[in-house]
C-alpha cells in the first residue's frame, strides 16, 4: 500500500498539472467551493486569515470529477443545487465530517477507514482541523445505477446505498483503495490523454464497476441475474487480490494461499464461473492497467509492459492487440 508521503507527492503533482485555485477570502472561498463541489460554506472561526483558506485543483474526465482539496480553516457547509453524486477518495491529512441523511455523521475513526457517500442536496460537511488535504473522486449516481442494472435482477427503483466506511486493508477495500491511488498516479502524470474520445465511458465504467464489486451496498445481497449463479467467495477474493496486487509477482499457489483453498479448487471455480483460468483473469487485469498507463503516457511501452509483469515486449504487444484491437504503439500514438 502506498505511504501517505507518496500520496501527498502525487497530490502535489496533480495540482501542478491541472486547473488549480487558491481562495484567500471567505467570499472567494464560497464561490470556488460552490462551483467545484456544490457546497455553500461559511466560516467557523473569526476574521480573514492572511494565508489561503482553500486551495487545490480539479479535473473532469468522462463525467467523473477528480479534485485535490486543501484547507487551513474551520468551516461548515451544505450541499445545494442539483448535485447527485457518489463521493469517495483519499483523506491524506486532517479529518472532515460528512453528515449523511441516512447514516448520520461519517467521520473516519482511524487512518485505515475510508468512506463513500451519496452527495445529494442537504448533505452537510464540516471541518475543525486547520490542515486538511485530500484527493476526491465524485461519480454521477446515474452512472453507478446504470451499471448496477447490468449486475442485478431488478431495475434499481431506489438509490443505491453504500455502506459508508470500508477498511483499506481488507480484501475488498484494498482493491478499491489501490484503484484510487493508481488513478491519482496516472492523472498526476498526464492530463490531456484522458480527454481522448477513445476513453469515453471507459474510466467511469471502471470506477462504477469496482465500487459495486468491492464495496458493500444495499444491492450486494440481491440475487444475480438468473443466467448466472452467485460467484463463489474464493473467486471474488482472488479477483480482489489480483486487482490490488497486479504489479507484484502472483502465482496460482499464492492466490490459493490468499483465498484459503487448493489451487485445483480455485482453477475449477474460475472455469465454472468465469470460463477462464485465474492466471488468464490476472493477465486481463494487468492489460487493463497497462492500457491506462499508455493512455496517460506515463512510461515507454517496454516500461509499462515490465511494470505489469510482461517480460517479453513482443508477447505483450500481441496480447494487447488481442484484447483491445490495436497495438500498444497505436494507443500511445493517439495522444
Amino acid at each position: 500500500m502506498a505511504h501517505t508521503a507518496d500520496i501527498e507527492h502525487l497530490l502535489s503533482q496533480f495540482e501542478k498539472r491541472h486547473e488549480s485555485f487558491a481562495a484567500r477570502t471567505w467570499t472567494e472561498a464560497d464561490r470556488r467551493i460552490s462551483d467545484i463541489y456544490g457546497y455553500k460554506i461559511k466560516n467557523r472561526s473569526d476574521g480573514e486569515p492572511a494565508h489561503a483558506l482553500f486551495g487545490g485543483a480539479t479535473l473532469v474526465v468522462d463525467d467523473v470529477r477528480f479534485t485535490a482539496h486543501r484547507s487551513s480553516c474551520a468551516y461548515e457547509g451544505v450541499l445545494s443545487g442539483n448535485e447527485n453524486h457518489y463521493g469517495t477518495g483519499l483523506l491524506i491529512e486532517g479529518v472532515t465530517d460528512i453528515e449523511d441523511p441516512h447514516f448520520g455523521s461519517l467521520r473516519p475513526q482511524n487512518e485505515h477507514e475510508a468512506r463513500v457517500y451519496h452527495m445529494t442536496p442537504g448533505t452537510k460537511v464540516s471541518a475543525d482541523s486547520t490542515n486538511i488535504s485530500a484527493f476526491g473522486v465524485f461519480i454521477p449516481a446515474e452512472i453507478v445505477e446504470r451499471k448496477a442494472r447490468v449486475y442485478y435482477d431488478d431495475a434499481v427503483a431506489t438509490k443505491i446505498q453504500f455502506k459508508p466506511f470500508f477498511d483499506t486493508r481488507s480484501s475488498k477495500g484494498s482493491g478499491f483503495h489501490h484503484l484510487l491511488v493508481h488513478l491519482l498516479a496516472v492523472l498526476s502524470n498526464q492530463s490531456t490523454s484522458f480527454l481522448h474520445p477513445m476513453m469515453n465511458g471507459a474510466l467511469s465504467d471502471l470506477i462504477a464497476s469496482t465500487m459495486l464489486s468491492s464495496l458493500d451496498n444495499t444491492l450486494s445481497a440481491a440475487k444475480a441475474k438468473t443466467a448466472f449463479a452467485p460467484v463463489p467467495r474464493n473467486v471474488k477474493r482472488a479477483e480482489d487480490y489480483m486487482m490490488a496486487h497486479a504489479d507484484q509477482p502472483i502465482t496460482l499457489e499464492i492466490l490459493a494461499q490468499q483465498v484459503g483453498c487448493s489451487g485445483r479448487a480455485l482453477q475449477s471455480a474460475f472455469k465454472a464461473f468465469r470460463d477462464k483460468t485465474p492466471l488468464s483473469a490476472l493477465r486481463e487485469i494487468r492489460l487493463d492497467k497497462a492500457r491506462l498507463d499508455l493512455i496517460a503516457q506515463s512510461d515507454t511501452i517496454t516500461g509499462v509492459a515490465y511494470r505489469w509483469g510482461f517480460s517479453n515486449p513482443g508477447r505483450f504487444a500481441q496480447l494487447y492487440k488481442d484484447r483491445f484491437g490495436e497495438l500498444p504503439s497505436e494507443t500511445l500514438g493517439m495522444n
